[in-house]
């Protein structure tokens, strides 16, 4: 998993090839070297790469428009699950490989208590038993769940189930995951500084981009999360203060490196 290479040590790693990165760009730009029509294209190459890893692995595109879609509309939410993480798990929800949504208590729910999840957000599963046994896997109604969707639902969230009534394990991986989510557009940023001379546009193009990509996953039927907009914004921002920054250091040492040179006598 991408996730635990997301280290202190990588990280800087990342940080310090994309500076170098920036320096190459800003000395060449300098120089006449590199074209803004040339750096518009790698940025397009560079997205297209980006909205096929991100969106095509979403695994509900063969059913897209008929899974359950949800937004998380707080873009701090990360930061509520990091409070949560030693709080012991008796009640979960979960997206299934169809796309529809699964919700997991040890207790079960009375029609009331299901019908106040169901306002918040659209199950399509309920199911409810003792860590270790077999769920009782119900539908949205409160019937028992057809066949294969019982088995869908104990498929994919028996290992969770097992482990309810234990701390929550999955919140150790959210920092993790909105370093790689901000790293991954430091590079857009970089280029969009170099593509665009208008300073709207490079400030925009990330975060552009990124509604670009979760509209699509929600399209498909995945969850569409404000705080990956969020992270992604502050690394397309990062890369345009990172290839400014550049920039205008290799700008000032060649004015410099200018100065210093003697100026040619007239005849």
């Amino acid at each position: 998993m991408v996730l635990f290479y997301v280290t202190p040590v990588t990280v800087c790693l990342a940080l310090l090839a994309l500076l170098v990165f920036s320096l190459v760009l800003a000395r060449d730009q300098e120089g006449a070297g590199w074209s803004r029509p040339l750096a518009r294209g790698l940025l397009g190459v560079t997205a297209a790469a980006y909205l096929l890893v991100l969106v095509a692995s979403v695994p509900a595109w063969d059913q897209a428009g008929t899974g359950s879609r949800h937004v998380v509309w707080n873009p701090l939410s990360a930061i509520q699950e990091l409070r949560q993480e030693a709080v012991p798990v008796t009640a979960f929800g979960q997206q299934l490989s169809t796309g529809e949504l699964a919700y997991y208590s040890v207790d079960p729910l009375s029609d009331e208590e299901r019908a106040e999840i169901l306002d918040r957000e659209p199950y399509d599963f309920f199911a409810h038993g003792a860590p270790g046994t077999d769920p009782v896997v119900l539908d949205a109604g409160g019937r028992p769940a057809p066949p294969d969707g019982e088995g869908l639902v104990e498929r994919e969230m028996g290992e969770s189930i097992a482990r309810a009534g234990e701390p929550m394990e999955s919140a150790a991986m959210i920092v993790e995951e909105k370093v790689l989510h901000t790293l991954l557009f430091v590079p857009l940023g970089i280029l969009a500084f170099h593509a665009f001379s208008s300073w709207t546009v490079r400030v925009v193009a990330g975060p552009g981009f990124s509604a670009v990509v979760e509209a699509s996953q929600w399209a498909a039927g995945d969850l569409a999360d404000t705080g990956d907009v969020l992270a992604n914004t502050a690394g397309s921002l990062a890369g345009v203060a990172m290839a400014g920054g550049a920039a205008a250091l290799v700008h000032a040492r060649r004015r410099a490196r200018r100065a210093e040179d003697p100026q040619p006598l007239e005849a």
